[in-house]
């Protein structure tokens, strides 16, 4: 493009962006030819100072603005003092627009922000590059509508909101220095949508990316000098982008989680990440390898690069004749995992349940492998994802140091410091060590004669601790160097003396020599650590350490726990962290107060090693193992690839039962350090298993909450054929009980609205409300007085109008009782819109969505007042039934929406398939993590901390912070019938509990459970666990519980059962829970109690209830009183809790 064609289109542009303005721009103007434009250029020696011009405001002719086009390629600072002199003549403006060929030199950027704030005048700079094209013109860029201040402040009130409540977009945005916007205008978009026709939102206009990151500077410098608190505040690294602090306060992760405990837990556990040796080994699957083509994130399409992968499938025959599959897929990019049931009609080939687990690969070549050391490989392989044994360091600072050598130099502690040794672990003889030993010399004592080391939760833990390592000194003179290894001397007196005082101080030879300190030795451990414990031994709470983390001199030291005394029997901790590495648990409470003891080891001790565990997924380390993963899946398919195709007539995969189980029990009495996965897999869990109700001869389609404390549990469920109460209560002698209250078939959800005393349940004719008060009333006088089944005195229901056909249902309760409660129903493409008034729910608004005829509503969430977030095909839509006003949410190609969950106001989790991400009300990502489930969920659950999947095959609870998983139980291993595969039973540690009284019933009215007076006689143990005694030696049975010794080594793994038989219970009544049982939740409601339960149904004959039950054994550290959170919801004592929330 010659260059007069490139400025007329230039100058084009350029009177169009005037124009759109408010400019005067005539159309004569607007009109030019290319010809003529280039023939009058031409005619003015091709100058660029000839088309510098300007222009008044339409509305206000003192508003001028100038079009400047320096003519050197690249403008400094004297054009643009040129320019803004002109500005100020007679025929002066204060606005104008500055056209360069190429760029401005760092002074001219620097004297034009000093031009625009000395001389109060707006001077925008566009490369020409830029306005070649007319961006508003292209038919992706929505129009864009200035407000004016009296439309702005009319919106603002209608809505009633603030100005920084509306979307944002930022000032440099292309479409927003096409208008010349300012910080506070507000414009008006209006976009074509597929279902709406159009939709319109506003957005508020705010600073650039980098004004922000200026002010969040400034800000933390501000506090930074105003705080003496905080060690890591008097750091100028503080203010980098290299660091970051977790104090309780400071960070972002900090502030999102308003949690009011701490859970000291492991994140992605070992028995949640070893499926193959948890699920495979021991069983019969089979192998399979092949290449295949990776799909780009970005277009979609396949990169044309062949990767080798593996994968390994389990299918199992359920009770109920479906399939149960298993699937892991080794990639080059990581391992996939997936578990899911179907149909014996609906059979998949093994392409396509690598497919299903992979979807990014394109499967070019696969075969199954038969030979039996491939079981070894993928064991090997995949037990590269985690760690068992671990390594920190321990540095000492005291008072009015800053440096790291400075902390190298010392060899002595206070009490303090050797108090906060021994809570770590044990003081271990290094000469002939025979656990992990972290690269610390066991023979020779060349590493020191002792060390710290510990074992926590079936981990081994060694501290390279700076004070029990070898100082070298080394002095130097004009012609020789003295070199004087410190050996630890022992001194007379007292004993305790000689404890705290392993190393003497270093002492110069003689006083000519100057010493130049070299801890080679102990830089050479705790420079290799990625995490690092600094105890700061100051005697009083105001001494801060004055430590800068960038003078640190090591590559792999990503992470520095700060520990420092507080008082007499606590510690304040922080920890300094790069910011490559992703956020971890545990989440530091406010205040960063810790007392002295298991609770502060629990806490610190897991902080470390998931810190470790992120650290090694971060940029600096990702990739080394990445490489190192892609080298050895690429040697086991090059050492596997001659191996013949299995024909389709036979299978060899049953020799891999007993090669698997060869393969687990080496493993297990290998070695001490193998041998402590068997025990990761019984340890104490989050939550504990507890089961309510078990074997009833029918299908529980849904429940609800009624009532839930400490030890008073009432539900309320429904059948196929009617509706149920069901109440027990573990501090009293009264046995569980339940009694039909309803007559009413085919009930698939159930909502009690608490704080209307409503019961909302849905059935194909419609939807069905009930007053609760009356519910309860008729279910005491059915209880109390036994009362005959007689269906004309149930409680009687008020259907809605126009719900019949009704697929699903969300509602809205503000907070407080004065506020409205609105309820949202969908039948098939219309949303109804129905208010509680007058005890009553009234239809107010009414919306049809514009989606295809073959499409209905799958899945809706109430996001707030008016708004909801409905599913449809493969995306998310935002409603607003006020204005009626649809938005695209989120779509994903080729995926089906399963449900969405709202988290808050600005954030709804959104959930595809198998995964789950946050938006925002945009569409915006808001999380930098996905939540990739093991199966696909049917409801979901939001507590404070974590957020848990159910599903017929899986129970997966992650934390909040990353999404990692924290828990996993499959809905299999809970089978404890005497006539189930017991070694089927594994990977399950969350214990199971069946409460007294839950025996097997009849499905008619049932009112007592147990005997009269409540009491449980000794009863004989059942099959399953005589079968444990004679494998273990012994068993004991009480009046109350049935408890078993230590399983032996050669025992398949199991969970920790604790069986309370009812007093009719005989081993045929044992509770049964296939394999094929489905779990779900259908409470419709987000509800907390004061002990944190969650409430599982199965839902095919057979059936159960169970409850989730935080964990007694778990190490709940909870945050000072003074800690402040945001209370989810209270109950009637005010009590912040567990919440649990459905799939809305």
């Amino acid at each position: 493009m010659d260059e007069g064609t490139r400025l007329y289109h230039i100058r084009k542009t350029i009177l169009q962006m005037l124009s759109d303005r408010g400019y005067m721009i005539t159309n004569s103007e607007l009109e030019l030819t290319k010809e003529d434009f280039k023939k009058d250029f031409t005619a003015h020696n091709n100058s660029r100072e000839h088309l510098n011009s300007s222009y008044n405001k339409k509305d206000d002719a003192a508003d001028r603005i100038f079009t400047f086009f320096p003519a050197d390629v690249k403008v400094g600072v004297t054009p643009i003092r040129k320019f803004v002199d002109q500005m100020k003549g007679p025929h002066g403006g204060n606005r104008a627009i500055i056209i360069v060929q190429s760029n401005l030199t760092a002074f001219a950027k620097q004297a034009l922000s000093e031009f625009s704030q000395a001389k109060k005048i707006v001077l925008e700079q566009f490369n020409e590059a830029e306005l070649l094209v007319n961006i508003t013109h292209h038919q992706l860029v929505p129009k864009h509508i200035l407000l004016t201040k009296e439309e702005k402040k009319e919106l603002l009130t209608r809505y009633k909101m603030k100005e920084t409540q509306l979307p944002r977009v930022q000032m440099n945005d292309p479409v927003a220095r096409y208008f010349g916007l300012a910080r506070g205008d507000v414009v008006k978009i209006i976009r074509p949508s597929e279902t709406a026709g159009r939709y319109i939102t506003y957005s508020n206009i705010s600073s650039t990316s980098r004004q922000i990151i200026e002010d969040m500077i400034d800000i933390m410098l501000n506090a930074s000098c105003s705080s003496t608190s905080s060690s890591l505040e008097n750091s100028p690294r503080y203010t980098s982008r290299l660091w970051r602090l977790e104090d309780g306060k400071s960070s972002e992760l900090d502030k999102s989680d308003d949690s009011i405990g701490i859970d000291a837990v492991i994140e992605n556990p070992e028995e949640c990440v070893l499926w193959y040796f948890t699920y495979f080994l021991g069983k019969k699957h089979s192998n399979f390898l092949g290449t295949a083509e990776t799909i780009d994130k970005v277009s979609g399409v396949g990169t044309g690069v062949l990767e080798v992968f593996g994968a390994s499938v389990l299918k199992e025959h359920t009770e109920n004749g479906d399939y149960s599959y298993k699937i892991i897929v080794f990639t080059t990019t990581g391992i996939e995992r997936q578990m899911f049931h179907a149909r014996p009609k609906h059979t998949l080939s093994p392409s396509e349940l690598i497919k299903k687990t992979a979807p990014h690969l394109i499967i070019k070549k696969v075969k199954e492998i038969e030979t039996p050391g491939l079981l070894q490989d993928f064991k090997q392989l995949e037990s590269t994802q985690t760690e068992l044994s671990y390594k920190f360091g321990i540095l000492l600072a005291k008072p009015g140091q800053n440096h790291e050598d400075q902390f190298y130099d010392n060899c002595i502690g206070s009490e303090r410091y050797h108090e906060f040794l021994k809570n770590l672990g044990d003081t271990i003889p290094l000469n002939g060590f025979k656990g992990f030993r972290g690269g610390l010399d066991v023979i020779n004592d060349t590493t020191g004669k002792e060390s710290i080391f510990t074992t926590w939760n079936d981990y081994q833990i060694m501290f390279h601790v700076s004070t029990m390592l070898p100082y070298m000194q080394v002095y130097s003179s004009q012609h020789q160097q003295q070199q004087r290894h410190l050996e630890p001397t022992p001194l007379n007196g007292n004993s305790s003396q000689q404890q705290q005082q392993r190393h003497l101080e270093p002492t110069p030879l003689n006083g000519n020599s100057t010493m130049v300190q070299c801890q080679l030795d102990r830089k050479r451990h705790l420079g290799n650590d990625i995490v690092m414990i600094i105890f700061y031994d100051a005697e009083t709470d105001d001494d801060v350490i004055s430590w800068d983390p960038s003078s640190v001199n090591s590559k792999f030291n990503h992470i520095f726990a700060m520990v420092k005394p507080q008082g007499d029997d606590g510690y304040k901790v922080e920890f300094i962290i790069k910011n490559t590495i992703a956020t971890f648990g545990p989440k530091v409470p406010n205040p960063s107060y810790f007392q002295k003891g298991d609770s502060f080891k629990n806490f610190l001790l897991a902080k470390l090693i998931n810190g470790q565990r992120a650290a090694l997924q971060s940029s600096s380390f990702s990739k080394i193992i990445q490489r190192t993963f892609q080298g050895q899946l690429q040697n086991i398919y090059d050492k596997y690839n001659q191996s013949s195709i299995i024909p389709r007539r036979r299978s060899a995969s049953g020799n891999n039962i007993m090669i698997g189980k060869e393969l687990k029990e080496k493993e297990y009495v290998k070695n001490p350090l193998s041998s402590t996965l068997k025990n990761m897999l019984s340890r104490p869990a989050i939550f504990e298993t507890e089961i309510l109700l078990r074997n009833y001869n029918d299908s529980i389609n849904c429940l609800d909450v009624v009532e839930s404390e400490d030890s008073i549990c009432i539900l309320v469920f429904a059948t196929n054929e009617a509706i149920f109460i069901f109440k027990t209560n573990s501090n009293s002698q009264e046995p569980p009980t339940y009694q039909k209250v309803m007559s009413i078939k085919d009930v698939s959800k159930l909502t009690f609205i608490k704080q209307l005393n409503v019961l909302i349940a849905l059935t194909p004719k419609g939807i069905h409300v009930y007053d609760m008060i009356g519910v309860m009333t008729y279910y005491r006088h059915r209880v109390d007085q036994r009362l005959p089944d007689r269906s004309s005195d149930e409680p009687s229901a008020k259907r809605l109008s126009d719900t019949k056909g009704c697929t699903e249902y969300a509602y809205t309760k503000n907070d407080d009782d004065s506020g409205i409660t609105l309820l949202y129903v969908a039948v098939r493409k219309t949303i109804y819109q129905f208010e509680w008034c007058r005890n009553q729910f009234v239809k107010n608004k009414e919306l049809v969505m514009s989606i295809p005829s073959d499409q209905i509503i799958k899945t809706m969430c109430s996001v707030g007042p008016g708004m909801v977030c409905v599913g449809v095909s493969s995306q998310f839509l935002l409603v607003d039934m006020f204005t009626g006003m649809v938005k695209d949410l989120y779509r994903k190609v080729d995926s089906e929406p399963v449900m969405a969950l709202c988290t808050s106001a600005q954030e709804v989790l959104l959930c595809f398939n198998n995964i789950g991400f946050f938006v925002n009300e945009r569409g915006t990502r808001t999380r930098t993590y996905d939540l990739k489930w093991g199966s696909i969920p049917s409801s979901l659950l939001l507590l404070p901390n974590y957020i848990v999947a159910i599903s017929g095959a899986l129970i997966e609870i992650r934390t909040l912070i990353n999404g990692n998983i924290i828990q996993s139980i499959p809905t299999s291993s809970l089978n404890t019938s005497s006539s189930s595969n017991v070694n089927m039973i594994i990977n399950n540690n969350a214990p199971i509990t069946l409460l007294n009284g839950s025996g097997g019933f009849e499905k008619d009215n049932v009112v007592n459970l147990g005997n009269s007076n409540g009491s449980t006689p000794n009863s004989s143990p059942s099959p399953i666990l005589q079968w444990m005694a004679s494998k273990e030696g012994s068993i004991t049975s009480t009046s109350t519980s049935t408890s078993m010794t230590t399983m032996s080594a050669s025992m398949p793994i199991i969970p920790t059962i604790t069986l309370l038989p009812p007093p009719f219970a005989s081993p045929s009544t044992l509770p049964t829970f296939s394999s094929h049982n489905s779990f779900n939740t259908f409470n419709g409601m987000a509800y907390s109690d004061s002990s944190g339960n969650i409430y599982v149904a199965s839902s095919s004959k057979g059936s159960c209830i169970i409850r989730l039950k935080a964990s007694q054994s778990s190490s709940l550290i909870l945050s000072p009183p003074s800690s402040p959170s945001v209370q989810y919801l209270k109950d009637t004592k005010g009590i912040l809790s567990i919440s649990t929330i459905d799939r809305l």
